[in-house]
């Protein structure tokens, strides 16, 4: 917990921030709760339609939805909290 807590950037325009604050907890909350991340759900998804395509479909859908959000999330939470 203390590693992650006083883990930094090494190098670049953010050298010496921390790596993990508000914005990026809210992001990596809002991916994880659309992402599409069970196999056994694709798995029935292709067992229900005969296809595989609509489990492509589905976990696509749903990782560009979860990251598209994921970055909305960062992009506001730091609007806000300035």
């Amino acid at each position: 917990m203390e590693k992650l807590r006083g883990s930094t950037w090494d190098s670049g325009p953010k050298a010496g921030a921390p790596v993990f604050n508000v914005a990026v907890a809210m992001s990596i909350m809002v991916f994880f709760a659309l992402c599409c991340q069970c196999g056994a759900t694709l798995a029935i998804i292709k067992r229900e339609t005969g296809s595989w395509k609509w489990a492509a479909f589905t976990f696509t859908y749903m990782t560009t939805l979860a990251y598209v959000s994921a970055w909305a999330a960062y992009r506001i939470t730091l609007a806000v909290a300035l």
